[in-house]
Parts: C-alpha cells; sequence; structure tokens
C-alpha cells in the first residue's frame, strides 16, 4: 500500500491504481480471535492506514474503494467458516465523501429474505458505488460515468455520495 502511495503522488504519475489482496477465500475459524478472517482484516485496517500516511497533502484528492470480488455465505460451516456466497461488501474512504454511511438495501437475514436460501440477497449493483466513486473523484457527468463502465445504462450511480 506504501509504494502504490508514492507511485500515485508522483508529479504526473497515474491517477488510478488497483491493489489486489489474497487470502480472503478462508472456510474456516473466521469469527475468533487471532482466526484467518480477523489477522486479514487487521492487515488491510494497517495497510490503509500506511497508505493514507503515504500519500500526504496528495490524500485531499484521494478515493479508495475496498471491496469484494464476491460473498459469503449467512450461516456458518462446520468448520466456524463460510463458504462462497453472493452478496459481498465493501467501503469507501476519502475526503471527498459528503457524509459517513451505511449505503445498503437490508434485505434482511430471515430465511424467507436469502438468495437461494442461503446468501444474503444483493440489492446493490457494484457499478452504481464505483460510478459514484469515479464521478466524485474525476469531476464527471453521469454520461461519462456511462462510458467508463459500458452497458451499464440501466444502473444509476450513487453520486450523492460525494461533495
Amino acid at each position: 500500500m506504501q509504494a502504490a502511495a508514492r507511485i500515485l503522488r508522483q508529479n504526473n504519475g497515474p491517477n488510478v491504481a488497483a491493489v489486489e489482496f489474497s487470502g480472503w477465500d478462508t472456510h474456516a475459524n473466521q469469527g475468533v480471535a487471532g482466526g484467518a478472517l480477523d489477522r486479514l482484516l487487521g492487515q488491510l485496517a494497517e495497510g490503509l492506514v500506511a497508505f493514507r500516511t503515504e500519500m500526504g497533502d496528495a490524500w485531499s484528492d484521494t478515493t479508495v474503494v475496498v471491496m469484494t470480488e464476491f460473498g459469503r455465505t449467512v450461516r456458518p460451516n462446520g468448520t466456524r467458516g463460510t463458504d462462497h456466497g453472493t452478496a459481498g461488501a465493501g467501503f469507501i474512504i476519502g475526503p471527498r465523501l459528503a457524509r459517513s454511511a451505511v449505503i445498503a438495501d437490508w434485505p434482511s437475514l430471515a430465511d424467507n429474505a436469502l438468495y437461494e436460501g442461503r446468501d444474503l440477497r444483493p440489492t446493490l449493483d457494484t457499478r452504481a458505488v464505483l460510478k459514484g466513486a469515479i464521478a466524485g473523484t474525476f469531476d464527471l457527468t453521469a454520461a461519462q460515468a456511462d462510458r467508463v463502465f459500458p452497458g451499464s445504462d440501466g444502473v444509476r450511480g450513487l453520486y450523492e455520495m460525494f461533495r
């Protein structure tokens, strides 16, 4: 994360970076202190703090999006972990955010609300979040954000997330 920040803050350097953080495909002992999920979340937090610190003054123009590529099941499996599921989670960090908020159309964890009887029901297209982030960071119009994500014209970006 520090190396990404050093590259991003260079004069005439790139203005977008993607960092992949592997190892999240855990299936056992996720919820225990010191377990795989606990360690990974700690590493993510440390990496984000290091990134923010390394960005220095360039932080004022920075947006960070953290997201999963897949979700997890609602109920634990026999080894106190979870298996691959449908809905995921993510968050956005940065000084351009209009407010701190949870953005969700919460479907509930009731049995009759689960997707395929096992997963949190997805209710928000990831492209809506990404359109809001890219438009808010780079001062794009909705039409410009649509072009970044071809075929997403029917997905309204969450533009109100940013000032």
